[in-house]
Parts: structure tokens; sequence; C-alpha cells
């Protein structure tokens, strides 16, 4: 079983929430051929036709960012995983087949503001973590951690907000 995860920037929940009906994810924005269930016409005016700004990555957005989080911000992960809005819950469907995720904004704070210097020596760090298993590539990691600073600063600069899409 695969499961793919899509990290993308929305300008609020109601249009990430709209996205858990998207064939093909948050970066496909639907087309009459690709008609989502739940799509309003106000979400769907306000998405440009090729979908939201997006991430492809190989991680879940709750323990291993989390663990992430950690060490970006050199804190415990209990600590951050205790605070209030981790692992938020924006859609659902087919029994948790496919989700949608908002990631607090200290996450996409934490991203946007580190170097990339500093994003390569956390991917070194994070590979390392018992959430990968031993099976992690630091500079694969490092390259998606620059991704994903991308798209923090953009929805930094669009006054969007972070969030992940999951389809098993």
């Amino acid at each position: 079983m695969s499961v793919t995860f899509t990290y993308f920037a929305a300008p609020d929940d109601e249009a990430a929430a709209a996205t858990i009906d998207w064939p093909g994810g948050p970066a496909r924005a639907p087309t009459e051929e690709r008609s989502p269930r739940h799509v309003s016409a106000e979400t769907d005016s306000a998405v440009a036709s090729n979908g939201f700004p997006s991430v492809e990555g190989g991680f879940d957005p709750v323990m291993q960012a989390g663990t992430l989080t950690a060490i970006l911000a050199e804190r415990d992960y209990d600590e951050i995983s205790g605070e209030p809005g981790w692992g938020r819950l924006i859609a659902a469907r087919d029994g948790g087949e496919g989700l949608v995720l908002a990631l607090p904004p200290a996450v996409g704070d934490l991203l946007a503001d580190r170097s990339a210097a500093r994003l390569e020596q956390a991917a070194v760090a994070w590979a390392e973590t018992e959430e990968f298993w031993g099976q992690a590539d630091p500079g694969s990691l490092g390259g998606m951690l620059g991704e994903l600073r991308e798209l923090a600063r953009t929805a930094r600069s669009t006054g969007s907000q972070l969030y992940c899409w999951i389809c098993v």
C-alpha cells in the first residue's frame, strides 16, 4: 500500500478542504472533466487553473513533521506535538483513505526562515531519526526541504496557510 503526501498552500481551511475530492490532489484544480463532489464556485474561481502551489513529500504531517519541527526549533518533540492545532483535521473521505490536515503556522515559519545550509543540516539529523527506519537519504530530504521552504515562503507572501493532502 502506498501513501501520497502532498503539501500545499491554500488561502483558508475551506479552500483546502475542497481538495479532498480533487483527482490528483491539490496541484491539479478541478475541471469539468475531473469534477469533484464538493467544490463551491467561490473556491473554484479562487484557484488558478493549475491548482494550489504544491510539493510532493515523502513524510507524514504529524509524526515525521513533528520530528522535523523539533529539530528546526531545537525543542522537544512532545512539547511540539502537544501544541494546539497540531495534526488538525480539515477533511476526510472514504474512512480516512483521503485526508487534508492543516500544518501549524510555526512549521511554515520555521521552514521559511531557515537558510539552505540550516535545512541541509536538519535533513542529516532528520534522516537519522527512528521514523525513517534508517532508510532516508539526507540529500533527498534536503532537496525536499528546500522545496518546502519555497512553498512556505509563497504561503507567507500570499497570506496562505500550509496543508497536507494525504491519499492512501
